[in-house]
């Protein structure tokens, strides 16, 4: 993150983990102590995760966002969406799940779920990434639809740290 600000590293976390401060707190000591910026990091939550207790959960969410982590709802529109959990919890970031992704070239009605969200997102301030990109034509009508967050095997396929590393140094990425 040094090397380049405009990337975030993220972390899939437990729905559980959510609902404990316990964790939460466990999570900042954790971090302070690597003395890691905290600015550029992004828990993401399955957007199939229970919540329980959304009034704990959205102090949670609340709490790390105040000490810098971002907040993303992981595979949204993989199962039964929860638009009560964008409208109750804050986030930063929806992450489309890659059904749609998959789907938007051949079925007209996943680009326009995909459009709405773009406009939702401006609305309610949050960002969206769209992931599981394969094809530049994917890559291409997402950018039409004005997604400019984006991951799949089309940009890189998983390799160590270290790779993506020396790719920032050579400044290919």
């Amino acid at each position: 993150m040094s090397r380049n600000p405009n990337y975030y590293l993220s972390f899939n976390i437990n729905s559980t983990f959510i609902h404990s401060t316990e964790f939460v707190n466990d999570l900042f000591s954790q971090f302070y102590l690597s003395e890691t910026k905290l600015n550029r990091l992004v828990l993401e939550l399955p957007e199939t995760a229970i919540i329980y207790e959304k009034e704990l959960v959205s102090k949670n969410v609340e709490l790390l966002r105040k000490h810098g982590f971002d907040i993303a709802w992981d595979d949204f529109g993989m199962e039964n969406s929860n638009m009560d959990q964008i409208r109750d919890i804050p986030e930063d970031f929806v992450k489309i799940d890659r059904s749609f992704i998959v789907q938007m070239e051949g079925n007209p009605r996943s680009l326009a779920i995909i459009k709405a969200l773009v406009n939702m997102s401006k609305k309610l301030n949050f960002k969206i990434i769209a992931e599981g990109i394969e094809t530049l034509a994917q890559s291409d009508l997402l950018a039409a639809a004005g997604v400019t967050r984006v991951q799949g095997y089309y940009y890189g396929r998983p390799k160590p740290i270290n790779y993506w590393l020396d790719q920032l140094d050579c400044k290919l990425i």
